[in-house]
């Protein structure tokens, strides 16, 4: 059954991953990161995706509803869709579908730093026509919550500046025109309400660091209004992205989303109907931040050129907190000619299992057996050549057996491969089965090493998106005990060492990735009343947090936008772009422009000053000048005077 549905998603409009999922009877350890396990069949379950419609998106929204689906139009021909499990083969019936794609899920990607960009200069106005701190614009937040009641996101009047806050985990009344979760109004959070809450706290803290006002950590921004998306999974970015834009333009406000999250299933290239949503969603006034990713270290891409003999890559996989093994992804260049092979190995090299090698009209569903011992199962899948790139995909999942162990580091020495061959190009990326699992990563030695070129994270190489690398502002700290922690290794004024690098695979289509880097590494904010403390050692106050993860740096470029918005409400993506590009340091360790500072270090008072100058000093008078009140030479000495009072008499403003 799986193999009858795989080749005819070939010619169908199901992506592969889809294809998969619509055989509700597919076996196997593992069906797809953190989306499905065996026993999580239900054909009721509700899958995420994006669908492309032929002609109008609106008819396309209308026709999935009519099958038992809930969906939005996100742009013309572009929808952001829930369907029951059982009813994707229906989906990919409906005549005015073009193609559908797997909304996969997404991970969070986890004082000084505000200095360092000279923030703290532009809330002065220094250098500038006028200060800066955000005002009249929306800061969105798509992340784990907000914790809407800490007084660092409160405004002159004491209320929560938190305008609306979306909970995409819990069901109940969503955002009119929207499906899913519970929409908490303004009325509910200022009364206290809203029962939504920030139990991990990355999203408090990625908000404070982009426009809290707590006395002593404040954010870039600290009079932008927030509002808020609340999820765990990150599956609806589209209608995310979505609500949060028609909800500012409905109140009259420009605005820029922050997503401090990311990963890496799918093509890395931009042409992805989920890059494409977020791309078409943005525009003047509407500005999307998203972090590069935390892979910078680790070997979770592989590419090489394609020969007729095989070379074999190791994959390292560890058992996992809620599944086991690992999942690699693979995209062969247009016009490629590939097998590949799954194979595991005992001490001695000998090949004990394997799957043989298959090509693109082959699948391959079961163990690999070494007399009565099964070694592990692996799932292989293939799917046509995509509608826009012509490149062709390979969906691999490995999942080590437990009894014998042949996970990395077993004691008997099995080892699991991948091969490939043929002619032409391919890059892959490994993940692990789930959230909270061990990283799964591709071996770096032998004559197919894997690298981490080329990790940044899907949605962050969306054209348009400006997408941000961590660099370090601190590597020391004393915590709320006293303790004092240090980090000689890490250099202050270096790359983050976890900073994902470019660049894309496709850089014509997506643009230059990363374009910036911000402070990443060990960046303190408030976290939130409810969060859950995994590590003491990280507080510097009880309420106060240090994090690292290229999560901190975006939220310092985001904080920016939004003062650039303040000065300019009609600011474009390629305008802003330029101005934080442009702008940038280039005094740093590294290739600039280059794939892993992107266009330099942020430097967002020469960003802002760029936008908005000071008024020209007045020139000189000419000799002999009588120059009276009101002349271009400039005010009279009692003006001066008038000035300097008003200076001196006006109130100090409370972050």
């Amino acid at each position: 059954m799986l193999v009858a549905i795989l080749l005819a998603a070939l010619a169908g409009p199901l992506d592969l991953p889809l294809a998969r999922l619509a055989d509700t009877s597919l076996g196997g350890p593992l069906a797809l990161p953190g989306v499905l396990s065996p026993e999580r069949v239900d054909p009721r379950r509700r899958i995420h995706l994006y669908a492309e419609a032929v002609g109008s998106a609106r008819r396309l929204e209308t026709a999935i509803e009519a099958l038992g689906g809930e969906a939005v139009a996100l742009t013309d021909t572009l929808v952001a869709a829930r369907v029951p499990l059982g009813r994707l083969p229906a989906l990919a019936a409906l005549p005015n579908l073009r193609r559908a794609e797997l909304a996969a899920p997404k991970r969070p990607l986890l004082d000084r730093s505000v200095p360092a960009i000279g923030a703290d200069r532009i809330l002065l106005g220094s250098g500038l026509e006028r200060p800066l701190t955000g005002r009249g614009v929306i800061l969105g937040l798509v992340d784990t919550g907000l914790d809407y009641r800490h007084p660092a996101f409160d405004g002159d009047d004491g209320r929560s500046r938190v305008l609306a806050l979306w909970d995409q985990n819990v069901e109940g009344t969503p955002p009119p025109g929207f499906h899913g979760g519970h929409l908490c109004d303004r009325a509910s959070i200022v009364e206290g309400r809203c029962d939504a809450v920030d139990l991990v706290g990355h999203g408090t803290h990625v908000a404070a660091t982009a426009g809290g006002r707590d006395p002593l950590y404040r954010g870039v921004a600290p009079d932008v209004a927030f509002l808020v998306v609340r999820s765990l999974s990150f599956e609806d970015l589209g209608s995310s992205a979505k609500w949060i834009f028609d909800e500012a333009e409905r109140l009259g406000r420009p605005c820029v989303i922050n997503m401090s999250l990311g990963g890496h299933f799918g093509p890395h290239d931009g042409s992805s109907l989920e890059s494409r949503a977020l791309t078409e969603l943005t525009g003047p006034g509407r500005i999307l931040v998203v972090a590069a990713g935390n892979e910078g270290d680790r070997a979770i891409h592989l590419a090489y050129p394609l020969e007729t003999r095989a070379r074999r890559t190791e994959l390292i996989l560890h058992p996992g907190f809620a599944s086991d093994g690992g999942f690699v992804d693979l995209w062969a260049s247009a016009g490629a000619r590939i097998e590949i092979a799954v194979e595991i190995t005992d001490r001695e090299g000998n090949v004990a299992g394997t799957t043989g090698f298959l090509s693109p009209s082959e699948t391959f569903n079961a163990p690999l057996i070494e007399g009565d011992r099964t070694l592990g199962q692996v799932q292989i899948a293939w799917q046509a050549p995509h509608p826009e790139t012509g490149k062709v995909r390979a969906n691999v999942v490995v999942a080590p057996s437990s009894e014998p162990d042949t996970f990395a580091g077993n004691a008997a020495g099995w080892r699991w491969y991948l091969l490939a061959r043929g002619e032409g190009h391919f890059d892959a990326w490994i993940s692990s089965g789930a959230f909270l699992s061990p990283p799964a990563e591709f071996g770096q030695s032998g004559e197919a090493p894997g690298d981490s070129e080329s990790t940044v994270a899907m949605p962050g190489v969306a054209r348009g998106a400006i997408t941000v690398a961590a660099w370090t502002t601190r590597n020391s700290w004393v915590d709320v005990d006293g303790e004092t922690y240090r980090e000689p290794e890490r250099v202050v004024g270096e790359i983050a060492f976890f900073s994902s690098r470019g660049p894309s695979v496709d850089p014509a289509r997506t643009g230059f990735k990363p374009e910036i880097a911000a402070p990443g590494q060990y960046v303190a904010a408030p976290f939130g009343a409810n969060a859950l403390v995994f590590d003491r050692r990280m507080l510097l106050e009880e309420d106060v947090v240090a994090m690292r993860g290229t999560s901190m740096a975006a939220p310092h470029v985001a904080g920016t936008v939004a003062l650039l918005l303040e000065a300019d409400p009609t600011l474009d993506p390629e305008a802003v772009e330029a101005l934080l590009t442009e702008s940038a340091r280039t005094d740093v360790p590294g290739v600039v422009p280059g794939p892993r500072w992107g266009f330099g270090a942020l430097d967002a008072l020469a960003a802002a000053r760029a936008l908005l100058p000071a008024p020209q000093a007045p020139a000189p008078a000419p000799a002999g000048c009588a120059c009276t009140a009101g002349s271009a030479e400039g005010p009279p000495a009692w003006g001066l005077l008038l000035l300097a009072a008003a200076a001196l008499l006006r109130p100090s403003r409370r972050w």
